[in-house]
């Protein structure tokens, strides 16, 4: 009985699984996202971490050029997903708020601004050597989990120059744009609550 145990202990510790807890947020969010955005590339699970780990710092521009670029997503939409916001459930720290929110009215332009740079304002740049050590964290759950996603040899690849070179920011793939079109905001979970929207 306690070799049993001690197995049972050893496969736990080893595992992605707590045997009698919850998964790991890492697989959660894998799975969220495979199970939301099912043609995902490697980039996009990249993007996912990516942005729920440093927030939307990286995109900051002023304040007209973003109000702009908002104008621009949705003149030229061509649809929306169906939810208000996506929470990133990786550190837990951000969401993606839909643009479709300002479409029917739940909250003005000026309100997702706002709530936009005040999320910035917690960007912390990336240490990149940090950041990689926790992708290859991630990137060993991705591995395990066999998820057959298109492009993975070449996308791993440039993922890595990316990070060797100093690099961090990556874009989605074009598969997941066309299939998706995604037009969000990243949005910090303590300004969802001064946008008004309810958690789904």
């Amino acid at each position: 009985m306690r070799i049993q145990n001690w197995l049972v202990l050893l496969i736990c510790s080893a595992s992605l699984f707590s045997c009698s807890g919850p998964k790991s947020n890492i697989r959660i969010s894998i799975e969220s996202e495979m199970k939301l955005h099912p043609e995902s590339h490697l980039v996009d699970l990249y993007k996912y971490f990516f942005q729920d780990y440093f927030g939307p710092g990286p995109l900051l521009g002023d304040t007209a050029k973003s109000r702009r670029y908002i104008d621009y997503e949705l003149e030229n939409a061509k649809s929306f997903e169906d939810f208000d916001h996506q929470p990133l459930l990786y550190k837990k720290q951000f969401s993606r708020v839909n643009l479709s929110t300002l479409v029917n009215g739940k909250i003005s332009q000026e309100q997702l601004l706002d709530a936009f740079y005040r999320s910035a304002e917690k960007f912390k740049i990336p240490d990149v050597n940090i950041w990689k050590t926790d992708w290859d964290e991630i990137m060993s759950h991705i591995m395990d989990m066999n998820l057959n996603l298109p492009d993975f040899k070449e996308e791993r690849q440039m993922i890595d120059s990316v990070l060797n070179s100093g690099k961090y920011v990556i874009h989605h793939s074009e598969q997941y744009i066309e299939t998706y079109d995604p037009h969000y905001r990243i949005i910090h979970v303590d300004e969802l609550e001064s946008l008004k929207l309810l958690l789904d």
